[in-house]
């Protein structure tokens, strides 16, 4: 047995470790999302900017026939990893004895989310004036599906990265008959 044989059999693992490992940080990165706006850093000008958001929210709500008073508050949180996102709560009293249909709730939520960069729709919480959460079903199925899409993404991530490998596997096993076949035919 030649040391090019005797290497390929001892550092196998090595090798199939060291593959699985690159495809795995090349298949888990992230980009990370743009936000329109940017955000400000001084609290005064950030407060400043929601202040106009939610001035230019009120306007376009209050110019709806459906809906007679209405109260935006919007607020900009932070993630420990820096992350910044906004959200809004909003309460609508309706002028009409009949609720809000679920199409007239999607429209005002997607109303309010142009109406503010960087604003998503499921950080949105339209309320009546009872209190009562008019999209809370939307919010909740956005929830479902945002969650039932990480999993299926990070499946296919683990699917691909098991697929690489044994794909990998293939090659240095077929690179490995290669050398011994080599080191048969020179002897």
């Amino acid at each position: 047995m030649s040391e090019k044989t005797t290497f390929y059999r001892r550092h196998i693992t090595v090798i199939y470790l060291m593959g699985g490992l690159l495809l795995g940080a090349f298949l888990g990165y992230t980009a990370p999302r743009v936000v329109a706006e940017p955000v400000v850093e001084n609290s005064a000008q950030r407060r400043a900017q929601l202040d106009g958001f939610e001035s230019r929210i009120e306007a376009s709500l209050a110019a709806l026939s459906s809906v007679k008073v209405v109260d935006v508050t919007l607020k900009d949180s932070v993630f420990p990893a820096g992350k910044h996102y906004m959200s809004a709560v909003v309460v609508l009293s309706v002028s009409g004895p009949e609720p809000l249909s679920s199409t007239q709730v999607a429209n005002i939520t997607q109303l309010i989310t142009t109406s503010a960069d960087g604003l998503a729709d499921h950080h949105v919480n339209l309320m009546d004036d009872t209190g009562r959460s008019l999209n809370l079903e939307q919010r909740q199925a956005d929830e479902r599906k945002r969650f039932w899409t990480g999993i299926a993404i990070n499946v296919a991530k683990v699917l691909g990265v098991l697929a690489a490998l044994i794909t990998l596997r293939f090659i240095i096993e077929a690179i490995g008959k290669g050398i011994e076949g080599a080191e048969v035919e020179k002897k």
